[in-house]
């Protein structure tokens, strides 16, 4: 489920090349708000997980709520409700 989540909710990050080509930045919006820098797209793409992942479980710590993102709710996971 949390793959899942991770995956819905890059689906709608954007990515934007350097003038130079030698770097990309990536922006997301949606549950947070998330911006990268990295040397490729697939590197931004990784950074973005990343950063969702541990926005997730903060949240989820501080016992927030996490908002589905088209659907796709995190409440399924027995072991981080409370």
């Amino acid at each position: 489920m949390f793959e899942r989540y991770i995956k819905a909710a890059l689906a709608h990050a954007s990515y934007e090349p350097s003038p130079d080509g030698l770097s990309c930045s990536a922006d997301l919006t949606g549950p947070g708000q998330f911006h990268t820098e990295g040397a490729t797209r697939a590197a931004c793409r990784r950074e973005l997980s990343d950063s969702l992942e541990a926005w997730i479980l903060l949240r989820k710590c501080r016992q927030l709520p996490v908002p589905a993102v088209d659907g796709v709710p995190l409440a399924a996971w027995g072991w981080m409700q409370r």
